[in-house]
């Protein structure tokens, strides 16, 4: 004590005589230069030097009867609990920098490791086909009407409206139905063997730059897509270009239109031969009505009875009135009287869709010897029913029932499915219809991802509780003096909750403020980008809470370290 240094040797001698009688039954500590002056009373003498014990020794043998009075001001209030933990985390910068580098360590190593296995899921789940459809994109979601009436273009704009929406299919038929392209119009024609088929799409869809020949300028013109490799075009491009080309929507090349080549794009995937083909939408507006009627069956109902139209097929001609239709003269034997002029006759037409009936009334038949001339054909055909060209098409011709919406983010697929049941359609995501075979895989995936999570997490809280324990070990001298001064196991494990609490809350936000810049664009690390992408805030969200977990636990297990050993141990301990 620096009382001492002032005072002659006699009156200093009383003044710790003073001292060693208070210390019966209270601790005395005197900070002195003069050891010698001190050495007959003490029973313990600590060295120090800048601040550290260089040595500790027991002196005397102290009694444990006797009865030491217990500090009165041993608890910490909780205002001085969280000033004293948000300052530890901040008085130290090189203690404040290495924890924020390993909890940012732990932050990112689990969202990579989380992310990547959603990422491998997600890919696997797109590694599906159909039986059904030859669009199998996993942004696609068939759509219809809740009340399974046609698709209005009110309807359309609400659709479009929604944010996620990237385009629609309006008649998607077409979409998982290849039209095949001949031309056989004359045997000795070297060309009259060519034949390729492919899905056509809307012209407005191409993107990219045409290798050979010009975009299409008139409805019946359309440009096509295909591998550079394919001998059956690029071997025959030059007189392909500009040629006119029979569609049909069937196998049996039954003429539905005609179109030109006018342009081609070639592609650099080898393995692929299938054709895009792309034309104005009138063309897509005759090839669907085809599509429509293969998709149908016909009946016709005469004299109270329906017929098949297997007996009967019905087509469009040019020599019947509207409201009219000419049959064959065999039809009179149905009636009593034979008399089949101004007979009403139906034609119904039935598919996954509707229903309909068209009224009409027969003004002519025909015969064998007559045909030519009433009906405008060549070859005689004794089973059809022939009408006006505009009722045939009434027939086929109808607004949408079913669409295809794509959409811009797939991951997001799920939320638009949402708003369009909000607005009374019926979405089904084209993946519903997916034929899994790798689904054993999958479920494989899902439990290695689980156990490859929780083994992480094991090992980096050991990690980084050996890292931590290594870094407050420099602030060992502090965390004792507050139990010297007899702040309880619970205060000190209070103030270490508090300063892990805030320094591992700043490493995730500053991952979470990357993420959103990157996110914006306003970082370019498409990296990141495309691995957060497959995160919800759910992922964020548990994230989060095994990092604060984490941070508990290290701050307990500090906690009980120091006081597993007498204080006085664990004040000299180095670091």
């Amino acid at each position: 004590m620096s009382l001492l240094g002032n005072l002659d040797v006699e009156s200093a001698k009383e003044a710790i005589e003073i001292l060693k009688k208070v210390s019966k039954n209270k601790l005395v500590i005197i900070v002195t230069h003069n050891i010698e002056q001190m050495e007959q009373y003490a029973t313990r003498i600590i060295k120090m030097h800048d601040g550290r014990v260089i040595e500790n020794t027991e002196v005397k043998k102290v009694d444990k009867d006797i009865q030491v009075e217990t500090s009165k001001y041993s608890k910490i209030s909780l205002f001085n609990k969280y000033r004293l933990g948000f300052r530890n985390t901040f008085n130290v910068f090189t203690k404040f920098a290495l924890l924020f580098a390993v909890f940012l360590f732990i932050t990112i190593s689990v969202l990579v490791e989380y992310a990547s296995f959603e990422s491998l899921e997600y890919e696997l789940s797109q590694e599906n086909y159909s039986y059904y459809f030859n669009d199998f994109s996993p942004n696609r979601v068939l759509i219809k009407k809740q009340d399974k009436s046609t698709f209005s273009d009110e309807d359309y704009e609400r659709i479009k409206a929604i944010s996620n929406v990237d385009y629609i299919v309006k008649n998607d038929y077409l979409v998982d139905k290849d039209v095949i392209f001949y031309k056989m119009e004359n045997i000795s024609d070297p060309f009259s063997s060519v034949t390729f088929s492919g899905i056509i799409h809307d012209i407005d869809k191409f993107e990219g730059k045409l290798d050979v020949g010009r975009m299409p300028e008139k409805e019946n013109e359309v440009v096509i897509t295909c591998s550079k490799n394919h001998y059956n075009i690029t071997n025959k491009q030059d007189q392909l270009i500009n040629n006119n080309f029979s569609i049909s929507t069937t196998n049996s090349y039954n003429e539905v239109a005609k179109a030109s080549i006018v342009g081609i794009k070639y592609n650099d995937d080898d393995d692929n031969y299938i054709y895009d083909i792309y034309g104005s939408q009138e063309l897509i507006d005759k090839l669907n009505l085809s599509v429509n009627r293969n998709f149908s069956t016909i009946k016709y109902l005469f004299n109270g009875k329906y017929t098949n139209i297997n007996t009967f097929s019905v087509v469009p001609n040019k020599n019947v009135e509207k409201g009219k239709t000419i049959v064959n003269d065999d039809l009179k034997y149905q009636l009593s009287k034979g008399r089949i002029n101004n007979q009403p006759i139906s034609i119904c037409v039935d598919n996954i869709f509707y229903e309909d009936k068209l009224d009409l009334e027969i003004s002519g038949t025909y015969t064998k010897n007559n045909f030519t001339k009433v009906t405008g054909i060549e070859e005689f055909n004794n089973s059809v029913i022939c009408i006006n060209e505009e009722d045939y098409n009434s027939l086929y011709d109808k607004a949408p029932y079913q669409s295809s919406v794509y959409v811009k983010d797939k991951k997001d697929i799920d939320d638009t499915c949402a708003k369009l049941k909000d607005i009374g359609i019926s979405p089904k995501k084209i993946t519903d219809f997916a034929v899994q075979d790798n689904a054993a895989y999958k479920q494989v995936m899902k439990i290695v991802k689980l156990v490859v999570t929780f083994l992480l997490i094991f090992v980096l809280f050991f990690i980084s509780y050996l890292i931590i324990k290594i870094i407050l070990k420099s602030r060992n001298v502090y965390y004792t003096t507050l139990r010297m001064l007899g702040a309880t196991f619970k205060s000190v494990k209070r103030i270490l909750d508090i300063e892990l609490f805030v320094n591992s809350n700043i490493a995730y936000f500053t991952v979470i403020l990357i993420i959103y810049l990157v996110n914006t664009n306003i970082l370019n690390w498409s990296y990141i980008a495309k691995l957060t992408s497959f995160l919800s805030i759910r992922e964020y969200v548990l994230i989060y809470i095994v990092l604060i977990c984490m941070s508990r636990l290290i701050s307990r297990r500090f906690a009980r370290k120091i006081f597993k050993k007498s204080a006085i141990s664990t004040y000299n301990e180095e670091v």
